[in-house]
């Protein structure tokens, strides 16, 4: 705001006529006015971080979600069409204790890996590898247990 509108801001405050308020000056106006935009500046902080807060967890959520996805369809893959996994860890874990097993062990690993970076911070990387899951191992499943039939 500039100088001319707050001058008339305080005037026309000043012009009005309450019967139980004494006369009040352009001082405490613009004290009234700087409390009511901290109040309203306090309020439009907690629901960013609100926001930010859901999206974090939403991040993490969705990456949990995209692991099990995986896990199912890496399964169905494997036991439908008699694939092989490309992970060679994967497939040493496969090999020693079962496709199931081996599985599972290689999801909740990479689950507790993604709740590592949640509790550190970095939720652009648990977003980056929400979309590598989703492009490069959830579609071509999808694709080759639903499609290609």
């Amino acid at each position: 705001m500039t100088r001319i509108d707050d001058e008339l801001l305080v005037r026309q405050v000043l012009k009005r006529k309450r019967p139980s308020t004494a006369t009040v000056t352009g001082k405490e106006v613009v004290a009234r006015q700087c409390r009511h935009h901290r109040l309203i500046e306090q309020r439009i902080i907690n629901k960013v971080l609100l926001i930010t807060k859901w999206t974090t967890e939403k991040a993490n959520i969705e990456l949990v979600i995209a692991q099990a996805l995986d896990g199912i369809f890496t399964y169905l893959g494997i036991r439908t069409f008699g694939l092989s996994e490309g992970n060679p860890l994967i497939a040493y874990s496969f090999r020693h204790a079962g496709v199931g097993p081996g599985l599972t062990g290689a999801k909740l690993l990479a689950v507790g890996c993604s709740m590592l970076l949640h509790l550190l911070g970095l939720h652009r990387t648990l977003g980056v590898l929400t979309l590598l899951y989703l492009s490069l191992a959830i579609l071509p499943w999808s694709y080759l247990i639903f499609l290609a039939r």
